[in-house]
């Protein structure tokens, strides 16, 4: 057998080397990178900074608009940039991870995957009553906890009360059309003691 040929069969016997997984990337460049080479950890910790990413790119757009045309335009278009892109991208979300319960559980199992959402930043719990209704209740919300101290109770009421209502009905019709997000309890709250909010889901 010619030299070549032995070592190509040679080659074609040898046990595949398994990928290295990287925990960081404090090591040499990889000018071939993907997700693929990352551990577990690593892409647990990739996840959340996209979402962190992503949350101060909206934060951002909103408050040049806010230091350029005031804060009811901000509102305005915050709330219509919402109305445009919610369903959208529930649906991608939805058919990235093959959810196909078009109900309330189908609803829930997107927001607990929601970058805006984070599980890492907002603490929650959801109970499923029966597949077309469930109770989401909030304990922890980094934005109520950032805006409570500058005493704007009416902006957060505002938002909590028509702007979540409003977005998360829109987003969740993507799993059913009379999807319904109902208020049992928001801000403004009279002591941090008590939960952020309290929301009813029906379909």
């Amino acid at each position: 057998m010619p030299e070549q040929a032995k070592k190509k069969a040679a080659e074609a016997k040898a046990p595949e080397q398994p990928i290295k997984e990287m925990d960081d990337y404090s090591g040499p460049f990889n000018p071939n990178l993907q997700l693929e080479n990352l551990s577990k950890k690593a892409l647990i910790k990739l996840a959340k900074s996209y979402s962190l990413v992503a949350l101060m790119l909206h934060w951002g757009w909103r408050q040049c608009v806010n230091e350029k045309y005031g804060e009811k335009v901000e509102y305005a278009m915050w709330k219509e940039n919402w109305l445009r892109v919610g369903q959208p991208y529930v649906e991608r979300m939805a058919h990235a991870f093959k959810i196909t319960d078009m109900n309330v559980i189908g609803f829930f199992k997107e927001l607990q995957l929601d970058p805006f959402f984070p599980m890492y930043r907002f603490e929650y719990t959801m109970e499923i009553i029966n597949p077309n209704h469930g109770i989401m209740t909030v304990t922890r919300c980094p934005a109520l906890l950032r805006w409570e101290p500058t005493g704007d109770t009416k902006f957060i009421e505002l938002v909590c009360s028509d702007l979540e209502k409003v977005c998360f009905e829109k987003s969740g019709q993507y799993f059913h059309p009379n999807l319904k997000f109902n208020a049992l309890k928001i801000p403004p709250r009279k002591s941090p003691d008590e939960i952020a909010c309290k929301w009813e889901v029906t379909c």
